[in-house]
C-alpha cells in the first residue's frame, strides 16, 4: 500500500499540471479505488484502459508501474517507470520507484542516479536516501551509505529505527563494536518486535560472543618526520634528551590482547606491545619498548570499574635505558544520552638504568577526571579532562626534577564521509618544580614549565582489518629556564592492521 498511497499523493499534487485526457484521469482514479478495496484484477484492467486511452499520460503509466511492482512484476513495472520518465523526466516519484527496483534487482550502480534525482524532492527525500544508503552499502561504500542513512532519518522520522539498524551494520563492518552496539540497543528499544529489532538482537549476541573469543592482534607501521627529536619518555631534560635536530624515522608497533578469564560481571585480559623507532640519522635516539599488561574490568551495574597494570622495559639502541611499573584503578560512570564520566588514579615507578638519566628515578602519582559528551551520533564525541600529578624523586640531587603538575585537555572526535574519522585535540600542561631547581640558569627562582600541545589526526578505514592514518602533533614548551625550552612538530603517515 505504500507505493499506491505514494502514487495517489503524487497524482493529487500534479493535478492541473498533467496533460492527460479526462478519460485517462477518470480510469486511473477508478483503478485506485479498485486496488484499495482489494480487487487487483479490476484495478489492473482499469490502469491498462487508462494508458490505452492516453499513452502519453505519464502519471497513468507511472501508477500502473506502481501497481505492477506491488504484484512483484518487476520487469513490467520497470518498463512503465522508464516510459513515465521518458514522457516526463521531472517525474521524481517514477525515478524513486525505478531506483528501488534497481536496488532490489541487485543493480545498485544504476539505482544511484535515479535515487539522487528523487532525493532532490523534499517529499521523497527520506525514502530516496534510505534506498541510496542500501545501494551504497551493497557497493561497499560504507562512508557514502552512512551519509545517506543519516539524511534519511533526518528527512523522515518514521525511518529512524531502520536507519539506526543499518548504521549499526556499518559500524560493525568497520570494526567499531562500541558504536555498533549503541545503534543496535536503540533499535531494540524503539522497535523490539520488528524485523530490524530481531536482527539487532542477533547482532548484539554476536558482539557479546566476540568479546569472549580471547584474541585480538594489531600492528602499525608509520613514516614520521620530527622537527626536534626528543628522547621520550625523558622529554623536558636538557643535554642528551633534546637533540635540537630534525630527522625522519620509521615507527613500528605490534601487539595483542588475550582474554584469559571471564564471568557474568568481570573479565581479565593480558596483553603485550612492542614498539621500535628507527631514526634515519640520529641513531642514538632509536628507542624500543616492551610492554606486558594486565587488565581487570568489572561491570557493576550503574558503573564500570577496572584495574590496569603494566610493565615497560626500554632499550636505547641496544643498551638498557629505563624500566617502569604503572598501576591505574579507574571508574567509568555511563550517563544515558549524555556520555560518560571517567575517573582514575595512576601510580608509576621509574627506574632509569642509563646512568645519564638516573637522577630522574622516582615515583609519579596522578589522578584525574574526564567527561565525555556523546554528540547525538555514535562515534561523535567531545571530551574534556583535568589531571593533577606529582613526581617524587628518590635519587640524591633528584629534587632538581621534582615537580607538581596540572593538565587540562579538550578533544573532538568526528566521523566524516567515506569511512573517515577526524580527531583534533588541545592539551595545556603546567609543571611547578621544587625550589632546588632555582640552581638552573637563570638562577634565582624555581623552574616553571608551560606546555601547549595541539594534535590533528585522520583515519581512513579501508575495511574492518585495515586503516590508513595521517596525523600531526605540535608541542611548544615554554620555561623560565632556557635549557628546557623547545618546540617540536611531528608529522606521520601510516597504516594500521587489526584482527
Amino acid at each position: 500500500m505504500r507505493r499506491l498511497a505514494l502514487a495517489l499523493a503524487y497524482l493529487l499534487a500534479a493535478t492541473g499540471a498533467a496533460h492527460a485526457s479526462e478519460e485517462s484521469e477518470a480510469l486511473s482514479a477508478r483503478a485506485q479505488v479498485a486496488f484499495e478495496r482489494g480487487d487487483t484484477a479490476e484495478g489492473m484492467r482499469l490502469f491498462d484502459a487508462a494508458v490505452a486511452a492516453d499513452p502519453n499520460d505519464a502519471l497513468a503509466v507511472y501508477q500502473r508501474g506502481v501497481a505492477q511492482a506491488k504484484q512483484k512484476r518487476g520487469a513490467e513495472a520497470a518498463a512503465d517507470f522508464e516510459k513515465a520518465l521518458a514522457l516526463r523526466p521531472d517525474l521524481d516519484a517514477a525515478a524513486l520507484e525505478l531506483g528501488i527496483l534497481r536496488v532490489e534487482e541487485g543493480r545498485p550502480e544504476e539505482a544511484e542516479p535515479l535515487l539522487q534525482q528523487a532525493e532532490r524532492n523534499p517529499s521523497l527525500a527520506g525514502q530516496a536516501n534510505f534506498f541510496l544508503g542500501i545501494a551504497r552499502l551493497r557497493q561497499d561504500d560504507l562512508g557514502g551509505a552512512r551519509t545517506a542513512f543519516e539524511k534519511a532519518r533526518a528527512a523522515d522520522p518514521k525511518l529512524e529505527s531502520t536507519c539506526r539498524y543499518y548504521l549499526g551494520v556499518i559500524e560493525y563492518r568497520q570494526g567499531n563494536a562500541g558504536a555498533a552496539r549503541e545503534h543496535f540497543v536503540l533499535v531494540q528499544e524503539m522497535a523490539p518486535q520488528s524485523a530490524v529489532g530481531r536482527e539487532s538482537s542477533a547482532f548484539l549476541e554476536l558482539l557479546e560472543a566476540s568479546q569472549g573469543t580471547g584474541t585480538q592482534v594489531y600492528g602499525s607501521l608509520s613514516l614520521q618526520y620530527d622537527s626536534n627529536v626528543v628522547l621520550a619518555p625523558a622529554e623536558g631534560l636538557p643535554g642528551p634528551a633534546i637533540s635540537d635536530q630534525a630527522d625522519g624515522r620509521v615507527a613500528i608497533n605490534v601487539g595483542g590482547v588475550y582474554e584469559a578469564w571471564r564471568n557474568d560481571w568481570a573479565a581479565l585480559s593480558v596483553g603485550y606491545d612492542f614498539y621500535q623507532n628507527l631514526q634515519f640519522e640520529l641513531h642514538d635516539y632509536n628507542l624500543q619498548d616492551n610492554r606486558p599488561t594486565a587488565l581487570l574490568s568489572m561491570d557493576l551495574g550503574p558503573v564500570r570499574a577496572g584495574f590496569l597494570a603494566q610493565y615497560d622495559f626500554y632499550l636505547l639502541e641496544t643498551s638498557s635505558f629505563l624500566q617502569t611499573v604503572t598501576t591505574m584503578p579507574f571508574l567509568v560512570v555511563p550517563e544515558k544520552e549524555i556520555g560518560r564520566t571517567e575517573i582514575y588514579f595512576r601510580y608509576q615507578w621509574l627506574d632509569y638504568l642509563d646512568t645519564d638519566f638516573e637522577i630522574l628515578d622516582g615515583n609519579d602519582y596522578g589522578g584525574g577526571v574526564r567527561q565525555v559528551f556523546a554528540l547525538n551520533e555514535p562515534g561523535r564525541e567531545l571530551w574534556a579532562g583535568f589531571q593533577v600529578d606529582n613526581h617524587d624523586a628518590t635519587q640524591p640531587g633528584g629534587d632538581l626534577y621534582a615537580y607538581d603538575g596540572i593538565q587540562g585537555e579538550l578533544a573532538l572526535l568526528w566521523p566524516l564521509p567515506w569511512t573517515t574519522t577526524a580527531q583534533i585535540g588541545y592539551r595545556y600542561r603546567r609543571e611547578s618544580y621544587d625550589s632546588a631547581s632555582a640552581a638552573f640558569e637563570p638562577m634565582g627562582e624555581a623552574r616553571l614549565d608551560r606546555e601547549n600541545r595541539v594534535g590533528v589526526a585522520f583515519r581512513k578505514d579501508i575495511n574492518e582489518f585495515l586503516s590508513f592514518v595521517a596525523s600531526w602533533i605540535g608541542t611548544w614548551n615554554q620555561s623560565n629556564k632556557s635549557a628546557f625550552e623547545y618546540d617540536r612538530q611531528i608529522g606521520s603517515l601510516g597504516v594500521e592492521v587489526r584482527y
